[in-house]
C-alpha cells in the first residue's frame, strides 16, 4: 500500500466517523428537512429534530437543502464506494520480475497510483507528495 492509499483510507475513515457519530447522537442516518426544521429519520420511521429551527440557527433554506444531501447515510453509501475504487484501483507489478507497477483496473502506463486514485485524492482533499504518492 502506497502512502497515497493510506491517507486516502485515512480521510474515508475520518467522514464514516463523522456520519456514524452523527447517526449515535441524532437517532438516524437519513435526515429532511421541511424547509424549516432539520429532521433525523429514525429506523422506525419515526423523526428528532437535529436542528429545531434552520432559520433560527442562521442558517438559509438552502442550508438545510445541503445538510439533508450530505445526511450520514449518503456519506456512508459514499465512503463504501470510495473504498471499493481504491481497492479495484490496487497496485500490481507491470509484469513479473519488474519492479514498476501500474493498476490492475485500468492497466495505466503512467505508472501507479492510478489517474483514478489520484482524481478520488484530489476529491476527498488529500494532497498527493512531490513522488505522487
Amino acid at each position: 500500500m502506497t502512502d497515497l492509499v493510506a491517507r486516502l483510507l485515512d480521510k474515508i475513515e475520518e467522514f464514516e466517523f463523522a456520519a456514524k457519530t452523527a447517526v449515535a447522537n441524532e437517532g438516524g442516518g437519513r435526515w429532511v428537512s421541511n424547509g424549516e426544521v432539520l429532521f433525523a429519520v429514525r429506523r422506525d420511521g419515526g423523526e428528532c429534530p437535529v436542528a429545531a429551527s434552520v432559520t433560527e440557527a442562521g442558517w438559509a433554506e438552502e442550508t438545510g437543502a445541503h445538510l439533508t444531501i450530505n445526511d450520514p447515510d449518503s456519506v456512508l453509501r459514499l465512503c463504501r464506494a470510495h473504498r471499493d475504487i481504491i481497492e479495484r484501483h490496487a497496485e500490481t507489478p507491470v509484469a513479473p520480475g519488474r519492479r514498476e507497477t501500474t493498476c490492475v483496473e485500468c492497466g495505466s502506463v503512467s505508472g501507479w497510483p492510478c489517474p483514478t486514485l489520484r482524481d478520488l485524492a484530489r476529491g476527498l482533499g488529500v494532497e498527493e507528495t512531490t513522488d505522487g504518492n
